[in-house]
């Protein structure tokens, strides 16, 4: 019976490989009408404007044209595209002719080893996401219609030729029989004995697989039983084992149990050193009076000469001692960080705030009267206060020096 299943099998896969073949004709003539197809895809895309007219005034691809003509057909200004055509040609030679369809639709277009240009050809045509544009994916279910029905033509016409042939073939096989004589004097006897001989072989063939296989069976089981014992003493030897962790296993317990119980005991009486010395630190301290100390005031008087144009003065100008020609104010200290200031009353200290009142007199004083570059005295009617901040004294906000011109 199994042997009768294998040889039906093999019939059929004879059968399905012998239908899915095509002749050379017609897969040269499939690979042409692709070869056109992508030819026209291609310089319907091209740069150069008109290249796809003028290929279609020469060459109609629904015409199935060979190799050469669509070779003539594509302008000269076009090489990408002539490579393109060459490459596809060179698909003649290929030797399987097993599904042309999907051979010449699906494959050719995936094997970027062995054919990269027609795998760019189609790369370039795809989406972020991989899938066919809609021009390329036209253009695949076109080929798939035109190349089955290339195929289907080829087969008809092979259907054709059989039926015309099969019966002259018949008729020579007949005759031949005819004049063939001999061999026990009969077709039907050779028949007979060649059905025996077979049946013969068959039925040795199905006894030694069946004694074969009775053969194997007595052996493994044979084997399963050695298996069994062997596991049998293995699993003994293992829950002795595991008897002997258990115990240790017991012992390690109550070592553990002995060991917590102490260190529970010390964690007692830690706990009872801590309590008392909480109640210790719960007494009251002694209350310590805080004493205040206030800072001293230290003065002194300096002279500094013209301002900052944002109200302030560097300290690093500061000078204890009168500058005739350089000393414009008096700063007398008030405090660590404060001091009061005025327009020194020398002529010298009046002449040189005069000669540049924007810049010596106006950012820190405020005049109560006009000013006028030809007076001789400038009166201090409230000095200014100014806070030492870094390196600057800077004029505190409303509180510049008020002065008044004197002729």
């Amino acid at each position: 019976m199994e042997i009768k299943t294998v040889f039906i099998v093999a019939m059929l896969a004879v059968s399905r490989l012998a239908q899915a073949q095509v002749s050379q004709d017609a897969f040269e003539k499939a690979v042409d009408f692709v070869n056109c197809k992508s030819v026209e895809l291609s310089l319907n895309e091209s740069p150069t404007a008109g290249v796809k007219t003028q290929f279609q005034a020469k060459c109609t691809c629904q015409n199935y044209p060979g190799f050469d003509a669509i070779r003539l057909a594509i302008p000269k200004s076009e090489k990408k595209t002539i490579e393109l055509s060459d490459e596809i040609n060179s698909l003649k030679t290929d030797e399987s002719k097993e599904n042309v369809v999907k051979f010449l639709t699906e494959d050719v277009f995936a094997n970027q080893t062995q054919y990269p240009k027609l795998f760019d050809f189609a790369d370039k045509r795809k989406d972020k996401h991989g899938k066919d544009n809609p021009a390329f994916a036209e253009l695949k279910t076109e080929l798939k219609t035109e190349l089955k029905k290339i195929s289907d033509e080829q087969a008809k016409a092979q259907t054709i030729i059989d039926t015309k042939t099969r019966p002259d073939s018949l008729e020579q096989k007949t005759k031949s029989k005819i004049r063939e004589k001999g061999w026990f004097d009969g077709f039907t006897l050779q028949i007979d004995i060649f059905s025996i001989l077979i049946s013969v072989v068959l039925t040795f063939i199905i006894v030694y697989c069946r004694f074969d296989f009775l053969k194997k069976f007595k052996k493994s089981s044979s084997e399963s039983i050695s298996g069994t014992s062997e596991l049998q003493c293995e699993i003994s030897e293992k829950s002795d084992d595991t008897s002997s962790e258990i115990k240790n296993l017991k012992e390690e317990q109550k070592r553990f149990k002995k060991n917590l119980k102490e260190e529970f005991e010390q964690f007692k009486e830690e706990m009872r050193k801590q309590s008392r010395e909480i109640e210790n630190l719960k007494n009251p301290l002694p209350t310590v009076q805080p004493k205040y100390e206030h800072p001293e005031v230290k003065t002194g008087t300096f002279f500094l000469s013209v301002p900052n144009s944002d109200g302030s003065f560097n300290a690093s100008s500061a000078s204890l001692v009168y500058k005739e020609g350089a000393s414009i104010y008096k700063f007398t200290k008030i405090g660590n960080n404060r001091a009061e200031f005025q327009i020194d009353d020398r002529e010298a200290s009046v002449r040189l705030a005069l000669s540049y009142p924007d810049k010596s007199i106006d950012p820190v004083c405020e005049a109560l009267n006009a000013v006028n570059l030809t007076a001789k005295q400038i009166t201090t009617v409230e000095p200014g206060q100014a806070e030492l901040v870094n390196d600057r004294w800077v004029v505190i906000k409303n509180q510049k020096s008020k002065i008044r011109y004197e002729v």
